[in-house]
Formats: structure tokens, C-alpha cells, sequence
């Protein structure tokens, strides 16, 4: 398996968390009733669920996605940042890292 597949990508564009995996979500809902995601390049692609995500960081802490949709049609898996910043995280890029805190935590 290559990194990109299991790979998240933090996008600040995101209005919502995406996964192409059926495979990582913790919880699952489908979804049938027809709905689309638009992506940026005006392209669509269907969505077929929609659930929990656990993601685990480099530090062995853990982060609870919710909401998340699946879309096996997507190429890479998305984080939406402007979602985190709702929550009350903080995203920090710093020294080459990506450092994601909430609660001085």
C-alpha cells in the first residue's frame, strides 16, 4: 500500500471531511438519497456514507472525525480545516510539522 492511500490531507478550502475508504470509518450511515460532493475543479461525485473517522497522529493521540463523507470517488482523504477551526482547534505549521492542539493540548 502506498502512503498516499492511507494518507489525510489538511485542506483549508474543505467545508467538510472527506474519505474514499469505506474501510476507516468507526461508525457508518449510508446515504441514498442521491446527494453529491462538489469539489473544486467543478467536478461532482456521488456520496455513499457518511460517519465517525478515528485518525491517529504520530504522537499516538487520537482525533475523532465527525460527519465524515464518503466519497470513493475522491483521490485523497480530507481533512477540512475551516471544520477543526469551528471546533476550536488551533493548526500550526511549523519546522515542516503540521501541530493540530485544542486546549493547549
Amino acid at each position: 500500500m502506498q502512503d498516499d492511500e492511507v494518507a489525510w490531507w489538511i485542506d483549508s478550502g474543505a467545508t467538510t471531511h472527506v474519505c474514499k475508504d469505506r474501510e476507516w470509518f468507526t461508525t457508518y450511515e449510508q446515504v441514498q438519497d442521491g446527494s453529491v460532493l462538489h469539489m473544486g475543479n467543478e467536478s461532482t461525485a456521488p456520496i455513499l456514507g457518511r460517519g465517525k473517522v478515528v485518525l491517529e497522529f504520530s504522537s499516538g493521540k487520537t482525533l475523532d472525525l465527525k460527519e465524515v463523507l464518503h466519497v470513493p470517488g475522491i483521490r485523497k482523504n480530507l481533512v477540512s480545516g475551516s471544520v477543526l477551526n469551528k471546533c476550536g482547534f488551533k493548526q500550526v505549521y511549523e519546522s515542516d510539522k503540521y501541530i493540530l492542539s485544542k486546549c493547549g493540548v
